[in-house]
């Protein structure tokens, strides 16, 4: 007799209690090893929007609709995250997604390891107003006709934030934004610069960088890794750099250097008309790990 092949509806029910199985386990367990996706390049987000393509290719129609009941358990209990990860970005897509498939795992690892740290840019105060600075906590440290310089100690979190307001008149806003994110021609200009490149471009306008600098003697020499993003608006002659510490695989932790875990930095550069004339004003918010 001619052995009759299983319906794969039989099967069905054993699939959603192993997913079932599979879910509550993945509550239980810490999924901090999932990368945030927002940190993950545009090769690499192609790479798993193919995954999920080809993934979903496989699937027989049938099936596929059954097991979003699946999907639907999934929302619930779900920890609550800031950033979404890739596996947690594949899996909604792909309801039924096998998480010990070896594409999947390689795909996650490539990229595990690598997420934002904590940065305390703690409040939005644009303007340089001495009673409402004062009111909120900080201090005036340096007071000079071309830039004033704030402080503010956070002791709990062994943080420092720093508030520079200033003015130039002999380059434009443009000019100034080339100067802060061109790191090979900062390498010339910044003695205290050890090291400074891109590691990974995420998107045109946001970059994972590697910054390495000098200490005097006898403080042991720093470095940073961060995510960083600019913003050009000529409606508003405004410009935006804001930057944000992260931990990044393939950025470990070197011997050589003391690893500034806690930094986060926002520049605004504002034009008086626009941003290719010269005369401008900047505001630069800084947040340091004074353990480091």
């Amino acid at each position: 007799n001619k052995k009759k092949s299983p319906d794969q509806d039989t099967e069905l029910m054993p699939r959603i209690k192993k997913a079932v199985r599979q879910l509550k386990a993945e509550i239980d367990a810490d999924d901090s090893g999932d990368p945030p996706l927002s940190l993950v390049s545009r090769k690499a987000k192609e790479r798993i929007e193919t995954f999920i393509k080809n993934k979903r290719a496989e699937m027989q129609v049938k099936i596929s609709e059954k097991l979003d009941l699946v999907k639907d358990i999934t929302v619930v209990g779900r920890k609550e995250k800031s950033e979404e990860g890739v596996l947690e970005y594949i899996t909604s897509k792909v309801p039924n997604c096998d998480k010990e498939d070896p594409e999947l795992q390689d795909i996650v690892s490539d990229h595990t390891g690598t997420f934002y740290n904590d940065a305390y840019l703690i409040d939005d105060i644009d303007v340089e107003d001495d009673e409402t600075l004062t009111s909120s906590g900080w201090s005036k440290e340096i007071a000079q006709e071309k830039y004033r310089i704030w402080k503010k100690n956070i002791p709990e979190e062994s943080v420092t934030l720093y508030k520079i307001f200033g003015q130039f008149d002999t380059v434009s806003a443009v000019e100034f934004y080339n100067a802060q994110v061109n790191d090979q021609y900062r390498s010339t200009w910044d003695k205290s610069v050890s090291s400074l490149y891109v590691v990974d471009n995420i998107t045109n306008n946001r970059e994972i960088v590697y910054w390495a600098t000098k200490f005097p003697f006898p403080l042991q020499d720093r470095d940073y890794v961060f995510e960083r993003s600019h913003l050009l608006d000529e409606n508003t002659s405004t410009i935006e750099i804001a930057s944000r510490s992260i931990t990044h695989k393939s950025k470990p932790e070197l011997p050589k250097f003391v690893r500034v875990c806690k930094y986060g930095s926002k520049l605004v550069i504002r034009a008086d008309k626009d941003i290719y004339q010269k005369r401008k004003k900047y505001r630069l918010r800084l947040c340091v790990d004074t353990t480091a």
